[in-house]
């Protein structure tokens, strides 16, 4: 008996909801996100957190391989994260691995305490104070 259930079971297609109504082709096509154009300018936002973090993410990857120097506008920044702060320092590294510029605008007191606290000075090479465009 248990062999005939079995074959039973198998042959019956499953009830799920997942199976009856596949997801159409033209709303998978949708979900395509558009290109971030590459700047030499990335102006961080006044409040700079892990939930804006892909943004970022996105402006400075497109900016990695601009040839000219690549300016951060670090003016309006009044609070920054871990997150943002490491992305930073990613692409600051990067930039200097491939010779290609990076020079900071602004000033931010938020973005200097943060990275004063979390080592990260060095790593972003941040101009003195006074010494920003």
């Amino acid at each position: 008996m248990k062999s005939s259930k079995r074959k039973r079971d198998s042959a019956t297609p499953a009830a799920t909801p997942e199976a009856a109504a596949p997801t159409p082709p033209a709303e998978k096509a949708s979900v395509a996100k558009p290109a971030v154009k590459p700047s030499s300018l990335i102006a961080l936002a006044s409040h700079c957190s892990v939930k804006d973090a892909g943004a970022l993410k996105a402006s400075l990857a497109a900016a990695l391989d601009v040839n000219n120097a690549v300016t951060i506008d670090m003016g309006a920044v009044e609070r920054i994260d871990t997150a943002t702060l490491q992305l930073l320092c990613a692409f600051v590294r990067d930039r200097n691995a491939a010779a290609r510029g990076i020079a900071w605008t602004g000033e931010s007191q938020a973005l200097r305490e943060a990275a004063k606290l979390l080592g990260a000075g060095p790593m972003l090479a941040l101009p003195e104070r006074g010494a920003g465009a």
